[in-house]
């Protein structure tokens, strides 16, 4: 595992968390970050499933299926009784475990882990010009995006990052095409640091955040909205050159030090799932900060461990069924070999008398 994308997921999932935090901090310009923590987690995506050999597709997808699912599942089953998730009714029963669910992230990367397939299929297909055909494919992708801004897209106000709307898509398939690219040509940026990078990281983000204060208060032109999103993609390019190239460096660290970051991130999207209807069940208002934001902090983490810990269950349960399964099958077709053999041999022996 890159130790990097072990430090930008942990990263990733502290910036969504802040972003929900807005009953729970005294002001919520406090809760920030959410929209670069989703394109961060896009982009790791993007980069640790790409590869040069692509698996069949349904065995690639079912494998992504069973991630997103079996966690999704297991969190509403905790919280189905809750109240959170609205009337129970079977419309409501098909919209939380099939699609959309509750979660924008899994309604949008189920959609795009097929998209981002056979793209990497496109990208692969001969063995020269792969930047130059991810290049094109952005190229298209930005044409589609902009013909749908200006012809479906109600720009009369802001609301260009709404996580909710189709039109995060190409946004997300951007980040995941970052990803890809920096995958692609590891070995040009891979532990070699850049000092131009670090700078394009700082006015990347001035950029973001002053676009998005603009927007937000109408000093801007809605028609140009789609500007804050361009920031934010220069803004992840730059965060991925520059955690890329301290990838040995990253190793560096002790692994008392760096161990409860991995423990974070590889919970990460647990957290991200219990956290939604955990606000709302254990914030005890906004007056008592910042000990309501210690109690959901903890409260998510718990809960966040013990639906990771029933992943794992089910998961292993599943191998050791599937295993005793093929045990049986090959017993039962041991047994059904031997059987013929046998009555070969009878067979013979009665023809010779």
């Amino acid at each position: 595992m890159y130790q990097f994308a072990v430090l930008l997921r942990a990263l990733a999932c502290i910036l969504i968390t802040n972003s929900h935090m807005e009953s729970v901090y005294p002001n919520k310009i406090f809760a920030n970050g959410g929209l670069l923590g989703d394109v961060l987690f896009f982009a790791l995506s993007g980069f640790l499933l790409y590869a040069k050999e692509q698996p069949v597709f349904f065995k690639w997808y079912y494998k992504r299926l069973k991630r997103v699912y079996l966690s999704t599942w297991i969190v509403v089953l905790l919280f189905w009784h809750s109240g959170t998730y609205g009337h129970v009714s079977l419309s409501r029963f098909v919209q939380l475990f099939i699609w959309p669910t509750k979660y924008h992230f899994v309604s949008s990367i189920l959609v795009l882990y097929v998209v981002y397939y056979f793209l990497v299929r496109f990208v692969n297909a001969g063995l020269e010009h792969k930047n130059k055909k991810l290049l094109l494919a952005g190229l298209c992708l930005g044409i589609v995006f902009f013909t749908a801004f200006y012809c479906l897209f109600d720009f009369s106000y802001y609301h260009i990052d709404n996580v909710y709307s189709p039109m995060i898509w190409p946004l997300y398939l951007f980040a995941m095409m970052i990803g890809m690219y920096f995958r692609m040509n590891a070995e040009r940026f891979f532990n070699k640091s850049c000092v131009f990078a670090w700078f394009g990281i700082l006015l990347a983000g001035a950029a973001y955040a002053g676009t998005k204060l603009l927007f937000s208060r109408g000093k801007l032109p809605g028609t140009i909205q789609w500007l804050n999103q361009v920031t934010l993609l220069f803004l992840l390019f730059f965060i991925f050159r520059c955690f890329v190239g301290l990838e040995s460096r990253i190793r560096l660290i002790p692994g008392v030090v760096f161990e409860p970051v991995r423990f974070l991130s590889e919970r990460a999207f647990e957290i991200y799932l219990v956290q939604i209807p955990l606000i709302q069940l254990c914030n005890i208002g906004k007056k008592s900060f910042p000990t309501n934001l210690m109690i959901v902090l903890g409260v998510i983490f718990l809960c966040a461990c013990v639906a990771r810990l029933l992943v794992k269950i089910v998961l292993q349960a599943g191998s050791w069924f599937s295993v005793r399964v093929k045990k049986a099958e090959k017993i039962g077709w041991c047994a059904a070999q031997r059987a013929l053999h046998h009555r070969n041999i009878k067979n013979t022996g009665n023809k010779r008398e």
